[in-house]
């Protein structure tokens, strides 16, 4: 019996059909891709815009007027919590910058009420104002280092905080002054504050409660403070004039420590920053089962007396105008 195999026009004719075939699979193949991607685009532009509503929704004093326009930052959205902190473009897979602009228009509605439109990277933003402004700016210092000086201005008044730490993403600042209990604005005025009326961080063996630490120095500011009603006011007030992001404790013994105050054995310890000196406050940390830490004239802890409070805040980055 013969066997006859391919020609070598049938093999040609068939590699061609396939390569014809293998053609069109990676065609369209490649336009299911590019159609997926451009979906995936268009999907994160639409969460960008609805971030950004959500933003016009909780700032409507912010807003320009009527016809006017400004801009947001997709870092100005991820600060709020409204964003994820990385968002990759689908289309090749690379961090989309944080100075991605989204403009927002204002028009106003038959009926009076305001209209807002966002668009996603606009061709221009020229005419437009930032709709978001830092509320504190570094005037001593790079705002990076302890004992550098921030000015925050809110509303009609402008306070300044000495940096405890940075860590690039928040800033930890002492007051530089007292705050002053009858208006809660800081002043250089001490103030008859007690940090408590019960010595509430023992049990009636006057032992420490677990919950705050096993040893002394021991951190126990919390709720149960006489001081803790001042700093959280303080707190609110500083958010509802502007100052976002905000939240506050004391100093404790251990950041004193680390700032340059010093505890010997015999005889009163000491502060060598002068920053740390300007006024008489309580620390967040208890020495005894009856005393708290404080900073004076000396470093030592004390029963009771004439002491302020100086509040440690915590703000983010973000609120810099430098925005380190």
């Amino acid at each position: 019996m013969n066997k006859k195999g391919f020609t070598l026009v049938e093999l040609l004719a068939v590699i061609v059909i396939l390569a014809l075939l293998a053609l069109l699979t990676s065609t369209a193949v490649t336009k299911l891709v590019r159609d997926a991607k451009n979906d995936l685009s268009e999907t994160q532009i639409q969460l960008i815009k609805s971030a950004a509503d959500t933003w016009v929704a909780d700032n409507l004093n912010k807003l320009p007027s009527s016809g006017g326009c400004g801009y947001l930052t997709l870092e100005d959205l991820k600060y709020y919590g409204l964003l994820d902190n990385v968002i990759l473009n689908p289309k090749n897979s690379e961090e989309i910058p944080n100075d991605l602009k989204i403009k927002i228009t204002t028009t106003t509605s038959t009926y009076g009420n305001p209209v807002t439109n966002a668009e996603v990277n606009p061709d221009s933003i020229e005419g437009c104002e930032a709709l978001y402004s830092p509320s504190c700016i570094v005037i001593q210092g790079t705002g990076t280092s302890p004992g550098d000086k921030i000015s925050c201005t809110y509303s009609n008044i402008t306070e300044s905080f000495y940096v405890i730490n940075n860590d690039g993403k928040n800033i930890k600042m002492l007051t530089e002054y007292n705050i002053d209990i009858m208006t809660k604005l800081q002043s250089q005025t001490a103030g008859d504050i007690k940090y408590s009326d019960s010595f509430y961080w023992v049990d009636s063996s006057n032992n420490l409660l677990s919950k705050y630490s096993t040893s002394y120095p021991a951190y126990v500011y919390d709720e149960n403070s006489n001081l803790y009603s001042v700093v959280e006011s303080y707190v609110t007030t500083l958010k509802e004039n502007g100052v976002e992001g905000v939240i506050g404790n004391l100093l404790s013994y251990e950041e004193a420590i680390e700032l340059g105050c010093s505890y010997p054995t015999t005889g009163f310890g000491t502060c060598s920053k002068d920053w740390l000196n300007t006024t008489s406050y309580w620390l967040g940390s208890a020495g005894s089962n009856n005393t708290m830490w404080i900073i004076d004239d000396y470093f030592d802890h004390a029963a009771d007396g004439s002491t302020g409070i100086r509040p440690v805040i915590i703000i983010p980055v973000i609120e810099l105008q430098n925005n380190l």
